[in-house]
This record gives C-alpha cells, structure tokens and sequence, in this order.
C-alpha cells in the first residue's frame, strides 16, 4: 500500500520516524507554533520571495489539480524559469521553488534558504525534489541553494542580505540513491497501527523543534539519550563529511 507523502513529511522522518507517524495519523497531538516559529516561518517566505525576484519567471498558484495543470501547460511552452511548479510522481506531492531551463535544455533546480550556510536538511530537500522531477520526465541536471549573505554592518533581516548561489549536486546525487529506500522505510512505519519508538534525545530539537515533543514527553517516552542519533547521523557517511556542514 502506498501512502501519499509531502516533502514536509519525508524531511519529518528524516528526523524521527514517530514525528512522520504522529504528523500522519494523528496530527491533532502536535504543539501550536510558537511566535518564534512563526517568526521564522514568515522570514522564509519573504526570504523565498526575494530570491525569486532576482530571475524573471512565472509562478505558478492553484491548488493542486490547478497548479499541476498549469506547470504541464508552462513545461509544454518551454517557458524559461517557473516558480512553485508543481510535481507528483510515487505518490509524492512538492513544488519547486526555482526552476530554470539550462542551454542544454535541461533543467536547474534551486531552492531558497535564509540562512549563511550549507544544512543536511536543505540536500535532502533537494534529493527528494530531484527524485520527484525526474520520475515526472523532468530533466534534472544542476541543483542549487540560494543563501544569504549578510551586508557588513547590516542586521541579519531580509532587506539587508545579498544572496549567493551555491552549486551542491554532487552532495545531493549522493542523497538520490538513498530516496527510495527511505520512501519504503516511511510507509511500512505509516502500516503500524502504533508509532514506531523512538526515545527522546537531540534529535527532538534539531534541525527542528518537534511539535510533538510534548506529546511524547507525556506518553512514557521521555528517556533522554545523550548519544541518541541527529538528523545528519541518519544520512550516509559520505555527505556529513562533504563541505561546511552545520
């Protein structure tokens, strides 16, 4: 049985196999954003937005059946440079932040981030990306990361950043190969009518604060484990030892 994922879910099991369950099957456990994360919500986006402003493209918009439609009719023109095209392939919905048709007519992927340097969450990103371009005939040959570059003097705030694109298909060819077998692990954990255990530790706060954290310290699964594996202790050996790394 195949259950339809998100980006936001597969990068949710990337952290914790029992956060993918819980944001599945029972999503009504999960926190309320805090201010501070819907701060950081809200400068994503308008960090994302600045940076499409920097290429001339067309986005699209829609719900689903709508922005799948358009992105085909874009595709089919051979339109230059999309925003938040629209993609399904193995059950896996996303949208691409930029994508930009190469002189080789194949396509370059990027991705926006307001931060200074390279994460292992932003490769798995784009891996997934990839993975759902290329199965959907999409030619994916070049992926990058938009970054900032905060003005000397200036304060860390969108308006005052430069950004600097950074080429990492290399690491992330390195992720491609590991998609499907992290996609088969997700969905036989979605099969269980129980969360798979996972006790707490570091992963609970990195990359990402859990919104089930609460949840799980109130259920028996507080047992903090201070050797208990983060997100870049799941990823193969090669990509956290491949360039600055937080």
């Amino acid at each position: 049985m195949s259950f339809p994922l998100t980006k936001s879910h597969f990068l949710a099991g990337l952290q914790c196999p029992k956060r993918l369950w819980l944001a599945v099957c029972k999503p009504e456990y999960a926190c309320p954003n805090s201010p501070t994360r819907q701060g950081e919500q809200a400068e994503k986006q308008k960090f994302r937005a600045i940076a499409q402003r920097s290429f001339q493209g067309i986005a699209v918009s829609g719900d689903l059946r709508s922005a799948l439609e358009q992105t085909q009719r874009l595709l089919e023109q051979r339109q230059p440079c999309l925003f938040e095209a629209a993609f399904i392939f193995d059950d896996i919905f996303l949208r691409a932040h930029i994508l930009q048709l190469r002189r080789d007519q194949s396509w370059r992927l990027l991705e926006a981030k307001p931060t200074a340097e390279i994460r292992e969450e932003y490769l798995a990103d784009l891996a997934l990306q990839s993975y759902v371009l290329n199965g959907a005939g999409i030619q994916v040959a070049e992926m990058g990361l938009i970054l900032s570059a905060p003005r000397i003097g200036a304060e860390r705030a969108p308006e005052t950043l430069r950004l600097r694109a950074t080429d990492v298909t290399r690491s992330v060819q390195i992720w491609q190969n590991q998609i499907p077998d992290y996609l088969s692990q997700f969905r036989q954990f979605l099969t269980q009518p129980e969360p798979p255990p996972a006790p707490m530790g570091s992963h609970c706060d990195y990359p990402h604060l859990c919104p089930f954290k609460t949840h799980c310290q109130g259920d028996g699964t507080n047992l903090v484990v201070n050797n208990s594996a983060d997100f870049s202790s799941s990823l193969p050996e090669a990509i956290t030892s491949d360039g600055p790394r937080r």
